[in-house]
């Protein structure tokens, strides 16, 4: 039992991570469909821990893998208009929260987790509003989200929702799979590393994991809603990465990443208390 949960929680994740790597590397121009096949992996990782959701989809869990297949392909879609990002994360996002957390609307214990739950919404879709104006290596934007990811499920553990505890994990294991291989060739084949992601690429993950934290929001029983406010503010530091241009090329990635481990870690301390 352990190691099919090793196994489906982080060795297939990563390992899929590094295919991601390789696609990167050989296929420079990664764009839309790119974003396509990284939302299909993640679709299945989900499907891997949870199972195929029934349809139409009635509980949160079955309408988190929905999500995700949907936001892949209207993600895709959308880069072929011209729309505001922030106005698409925004909707899409707020669609989600509507029809996941549908039947609690009515409660009104369930306004702070409401409330929570569009703080990384809005935080998001400003951060990929302003994704062309960031200078930013090919790892700070994963390194962010993996952030998110682990901060999301162990959230979730604390709040007693193991299941898309382990899905968040999954999810930030697919992700470590391409960054760990990308700080590896930056050390050591630094020309022969792929550039940065597409944003699409980065976008889809992006929803993937808020259709995660919505369902662990509203229907963990013990989550803190102070923590997944305060743990959304890490989605604020790709805006700050041009700070890090001074260090060397090596040094970035680890540094970043030491800066993302801070709001996240305050995040969890909240969470655990």
């Amino acid at each position: 039992m352990f190691s099919e949960i090793i196994l489906n929680t982080v060795v297939i994740p990563f390992v899929l991570g590094i295919v991601l790597f390789f696609a990167a590397r050989k296929f420079p121009e990664f764009g839309l469909w790119g974003a396509f096949v990284t939302g299909i992996a993640v679709f299945c990782i989900y499907i891997l821990l949870e199972g195929w959701p029934s349809l139409p989809p009635i509980s949160s869990k079955p309408k988190v893998a929905v999500l995700i297949a949907g936001f892949t392909i209207l993600n895709v879609a959308s880069g072929f208009l011209r729309i505001n990002r922030f106005a698409l994360i925004l909707g899409l996002l707020s669609l989600a929260l509507l029809w996941i957390g549908w039947n609690r609307i009515g409660d009104i214990e369930m306004l702070p987790r409401f409330a929570a739950l569009m703080v990384p919404v809005a935080i998001g879709g400003w951060a990929f509003q302003n994704f062309d104006q960031q200078d930013q290596s090919s790892l700070f934007w994963p390194i962010t989200l993996i952030a998110f990811a682990i901060g999301g499920a162990l959230i979730a553990l604390l709040g007693a929702y193991i299941g898309l505890a382990q899905a968040m994990g999954a999810v930030g294991a697919f992700l470590g799979g391409f960054a760990l291989l990308t700080f590896i060739f930056i050390l050591f084949r630094p020309n022969t590393a792929p550039t940065n992601l597409p944003q699409n690429v980065h976008q889809v993950i992006f929803l993937s994991l808020m259709s995660l934290l919505i369902a662990i929001g509203l229907y963990a029983p013990e989550v803190s809603t102070i923590a997944i406010a305060t743990m959304a503010m890490v989605l604020l530091l790709p805006g700050l990465t041009a700070r890090f241009a001074r260090f060397p090329t090596a040094l970035q990635p680890v540094i970043y990443g030491i800066t993302t481990a801070m709001p996240v870690g305050v995040a969890i301390a909240i969470a655990a208390l």
